[in-house]
């Protein structure tokens, strides 16, 4: 290989990023997901102490831990993850139609 291959050949495998990047990347990714999180469930807090139904909260943090799964699913095929993605949808679906009945 000559100079200019090994250059092309290292660009291309950094081109999202060092090592030191992707791993910041996903540790704030991961981070990030707090902020919802715990907004959420002090929203669900609120709603649960003036009496109302935190059942549209409760369907968006089921619904993330959901895609969440989803995404372990796919990655790693395994059986766990698939029933965990597919339980977690349910719910989501189960706490949406519960707001959505209270609606209309």
């Amino acid at each position: 290989m000559n100079k200019d291959e090994i250059l092309a050949k290292s660009r291309a495998e950094n081109a999202g990023g060092d090592e030191r990047e992707k791993k910041l990347r996903v540790h704030r990714d991961a981070f990030m997901a707090w902020g919802p999180i715990l907004l959420g469930f002090a929203m669900m807090v609120i709603k649960l102490c003036k009496g109302q139904s935190p059942a549209d909260i409760i369907s968006i943090l089921f619904g993330m831990v959901a895609m969440a799964e989803l995404y372990n699913a796919i990655q790693t095929r395994k059986k766990l993850h698939i029933v965990l993605s597919i339980a977690y949808f349910l719910l989501t679906g189960y706490y949406f139609y519960r707001f959505c009945a209270g609606i209309f």
